[in-house]
């Protein structure tokens, strides 16, 4: 049996005894598995047993002695409060009994009429502690506790002598029911054990046989091999089995022969690799004097970079130290020759608004998204001096060195310094212009005080009211100068600032009477030069100051509306109009002949602006001009 079991193929055995295996597992399973269903039907009988009766019964004992108890209490209740929580716990008891009972009539395996009498028993009891409770509230106390003490208490004996048949009809079931569980468990587990061992065995047995047919033969055959790799080309295989191994060890034997037979072949083989090895060393002779030649333009690319004027260096991405530097760079840092290579970046990133660490990282995250980075960052010298460099760093691959950063940075500390006097002068510059708008405006507020002054001496009202038209027009140029004073940007000024600013005063100085004349204005934010700004704001002043002196002649009521808005980045609209009584038939501003409208064709003019007249008695009066920004 043995013999034939050795013929075999080591796959077949190997799948004899593995499946030999399976099938002893199998069978603990299916035992296994038929003994979990027997347990499951233990469970379904054990709901069903009088085990939970036996509970049930014993649960009723108890609380029927807990309501008699409760009834008592009734019956000594020195309150009203005293008797309604007696009652409550009776109550509470009465409940818990008919559970305990509904339990024992849906799993009671005996006659029905054994726990039927103790169920009547109980409600035949119910109806004198009834009778206790409402004596006990009418206030006949000593009927209710002559009732408890003698029907009351012969009848819960009567329903205890019941209880007790019940309990050991139940008591007796368990009892036997455990007995016979207990049994099934322990021939259950003996014949699991049993098929355990069986398994363990079986698979013992296979392994020995593996051992002799398989590990035996393999450990003689490698034994074999081992040998003839080392020079003994004679070593016979000892294997001779028909399966794998033998088959192998047959294919190796001829391989072995084959060996024998190259063997002669060899002297002229390893002439000719001489001559391929020899003709390999020129080839490699000529790589050298190749790398030779590279290695030459390398020193003449270093030496390039050591001889810039900007410091420049390189550094090892994945740990961030130098592993060269120009002598630009050292002497920038204040270091000897190559005193900074092997340490870190951070050595020479000053400490100022952020840490080194934030400093380099911030490049580092750069580098890493886009593969360069450029910008000015302030360094530090050996001596603890910052200074501030211009820098830019480029990311590369090197087949040694992997991923490196080179950097070439420039000195701009003097720079700077030079463009912060530049800067410094730039502002006494600006600060001498603020102080020369400021004095303009305080000039045309002088004269606007010698008008004023003149006028105390003037008698004619006529005149009085030309002069106050000139007092409006020098108040218009100097609220420009007034901006011009306050604002940091003395080439522009904010028009929709301005304009606000000056038809408020207008409105000020001509409404006589509150509310009479209604304004409303649409001012986009435009930004204009001094010599559009004081012409716009003259044109506004005369506009205005027009539609105040002569559009509501004889009316109660009026409005103004004054809109700028920009049409595009090169030109704004100005729209000033009344819905007055119109311009007058015989007037036009073809051939002006008022100062007033002479002024707003004039200025109109002089900032190449085009203006657009409309009036009618129904409509009112429109100016619209254009203007270049």
């Amino acid at each position: 049996m043995l013999k034939k079991f050795k013929e075999l193929s080591i796959g077949i055995r190997l799948g004899i005894g593995f499946s030999l295996i399976l099938l002893l597992f199998a069978i603990v399973s299916l035992f296994i598995i038929n003994r979990m269903g027997f347990l499951s039907d233990l469970t379904g009988m054990m709901y069903r047993h009088p085990l939970a009766v036996s509970n049930a019964v014993f649960r009723v004992d108890g609380n029927i002695i807990r309501i008699h108890r409760a009834m008592k209490d009734v019956a000594l209740a020195k309150s009203d409060a005293e008797t309604d929580e007696a009652v409550r716990i009776a109550d509470k008891y009465e409940k818990e009994v008919y559970k305990d009972f509904k339990i024992i009539e849906e799993r009671f395996l005996g006659e029905k009429r054994m726990y039927e009498d103790a169920r009547k028993a109980f409600r035949e009891w119910k109806a004198i502690r009834d009778e206790v409770i409402a004596l006990t509230r009418q206030g006949k106390k000593d009927e209710a506790a002559a009732i408890t003490k003698g029907k009351g208490a012969r009848h819960v004996d009567k329903v205890n002598t019941a209880m007790l048949s019940l309990s050991d009809f139940a008591q007796s079931k368990a009892e036997a029911f455990l007995n016979e569980t207990s049994d099934i468990r322990g021939k259950t587990l003996n014949t699991a054990y049993l098929l355990v061992i069986i398994t363990i065995l079986g698979s013992v047995i296979f392994v020995i046989l593996l051992t002799r047919t398989i590990i035996q033969p393999l450990s003689a055959l490698m034994s074999a091999v081992i040998e003839i790799s080392q020079g003994n080309l004679d070593k016979e295989i000892p294997v001779e089995s028909k399966d794998e191994l033998g088959q192998f060890a047959r294919a190796f034997k001829a391989m072995v022969a084959k060996l024998k037979d190259a063997y002669h072949g060899l002297e002229e083989e390893v002439r000719k690799r001489t001559e391929e090895l020899a003709e390999a060393n020129e080839n490699l002779k000529k790589k050298i004097n190749e790398h030779l030649r590279t290695e030459e333009e390398l020193k003449l690319y270093g030496l390039a970079m050591d001889n810039m004027a900007e410091g420049v260096n390189i550094v090892q991405a994945d740990n961030g130290v130098f592993i060269y530097t120009n002598p630009a760079f050292d002497k920038m840092l204040g270091y000897e020759r190559s005193e900074l290579l092997g340490r870190h970046i951070t050595l020479i990133n000053a400490p100022m608004y952020k840490s080194p660490e934030e400093t380099a990282q911030e490049i580092i995250s750069v580098l890493n998204e886009t593969g360069i980075w450029e910008g000015e960052v302030t360094n530090i010298r050996k001596n603890g001096k910052p200074f501030l460099t211009h820098a830019k760093v480029s990311a590369f691959q090197h087949s040694i060195h992997n991923a490196l950063w080179v950097t070439v940075q420039e000195d701009i500390e003097e720079r700077k310094q030079a463009e912060e006097k530049i800067k410094a002068s730039l502002k006494e510059k600006i600060v001498l212009l603020q102080e020369i708008h400021h004095r303009v405006k305080n000039n045309l507020h002088v004269i606007e005080s010698l008008l004023n002054m003149q006028m105390t001496s003037i008698q004619d009202p006529q005149t009085i009211q030309e002069f106050r038209i000139i007092e409006g027009r020098i108040k218009s140029m100097a609220l420009i100068h007034e901006q011009l004073y306050k604002s940091e940007n003395l080439a522009e000024i904010d028009f929709s600032d301005y304009a606000p600013n000056l038809i408020t005063r207008l409105f000020h100085a001509y409404q006589t009477k509150p509310g009479r004349i209604r304004l409303h204005t649409d001012i986009d934010k435009i930004l204009l030069n001094i010599s559009t700004a004081i012409p716009c704001g003259l044109i506004m002043n005369e506009l205005i100051s027009n539609c105040f002196k002569h559009a509501f002649t004889n009316r109660e009521k009026g409005k103004i509306t004054v809109s700028v808005k920009a049409d595009n980045d090169d030109s704004f609209t100005l729209t000033v109009s009344d819905d007055g009584v119109g311009f007058p038939e015989n007037k036009g501003i073809e051939s002006p002949k008022t100062l007033g409208l002479k002024i707003i064709t004039g200025l109109t003019r002089q900032i190449d602006g085009t203006l657009d007249f409309h009036s009618s008695k129904e409509s009112g009066t429109t100016f619209k001009m254009k203007f270049e920004i």
